[in-house]
């Protein structure tokens, strides 16, 4: 399998690789533009707002998150929606009954043991993928099961390579299980993270083989790119969230309830609403 993107780090580089995630992005969801929730790592200079309104997405549905108030404020002083706090504890508290379209996740650092939470951040989150009873794959008569029709949520994921010597040997015991066409993509560091994602999610539902692992390849759809930032390699990947039940016992939450990231949410949901309601549109 080749890089799916740019055989050149040129100037422009950076943003062309924005829009080939924005473009992989629409392509892969389950819903209209129009109508998709993101929820997106903003920055300082908050360049995916543009480019998602470009895309069609209404500013209504994006949700700005930084842990620095002062890039939130400036969202909000723009007129967009933002929330300040920890990326990984407000996707692992995002109600059910206001399921995410699309997570872009624009880490400016590497591999490291945050980046492998951020994982179980996903898939125990009641707002990532919601499980339905008709897109079930059941094993046996057990209750380990994935959603194989309904991978709503779209994860773009970014990260830096290199600066991450705890993924080591999450990158070596990879490199020995995968495929021909995937070797000398060993220091990618969104392959890598994609390939540790479903490598855990399959054993961890006691159904590792080729077949689950094609089944699976084929409902996350997933690609990868990358670009140089200055003397850095940012590596990149898109790509669909499987379902699991929130009350699934093989995924048990890592992390004790965040109430503040629940009062946030909650927060930015009235405004949310607040903001349809001016512009006429339906909460």
């Amino acid at each position: 399998m080749k890089p799916q993107g740019l055989d050149e780090y040129t100037a422009g580089s950076k943003k062309n690789w924005r829009g080939w995630e924005w473009n992989r992005i629409v392509e892969r969801l389950m819903v209209p533009v129009e109508d998709a929730l993101v929820l997106y790592l903003c920055g300082p200079d908050d360049l995916d707002r543009k480019k998602a309104l470009e895309k069609g997405f209404r500013p209504e549905n994006l949700i700005a998150v930084d842990l620095l108030e002062d890039n939130v404020r400036k969202v909000r002083n723009a007129g967009g929606i933002g929330i300040s706090h920890d990326f990984g504890a407000l996707v692992r508290e995002w109600p059910a009954d206001w399921p995410i379209d699309v997570i872009v996740a624009d880490f400016c650092k590497g591999f490291d043991r945050y980046i492998a939470r951020f994982g179980l951040d996903l898939l125990t989150s009641p707002g990532v993928s919601p499980w339905v009873e008709n897109g079930t794959l059941w094993y046996g008569d057990t209750m380990r099961h994935f959603c194989v029709e309904d991978f709503r949520t779209v994860l773009a994921i970014n990260l830096q390579r290199g600066r991450d010597a705890w993924s080591n040997g999450i990158r070596n015991n990879l490199r020995r299980s995968w495929p021909e066409p995937l070797k000398g993509l060993e220091l990618h560091r969104g392959v890598i993270w994609v390939l540790g994602f479903l490598d855990g999610f399959l054993k961890q539902t006691g159904a590792y083989s080729f077949r689950e692992m094609t089944l699976l390849n084929h409902g996350v759809s997933w690609v990868h790119n990358s670009y140089r930032s200055n003397v850095v390699v940012m590596d990149s990947a898109v790509m669909r969230l499987p379902g699991v039940t929130f009350s699934n016992p093989l995924f048990v939450c890592h992390a004790p309830p965040d109430n503040t990231a629940r009062r946030k949410i909650a927060a930015c949901r009235a405004v949310r609403t607040m903001m349809l309601k001016k512009n006429g549109g339906a909460p």
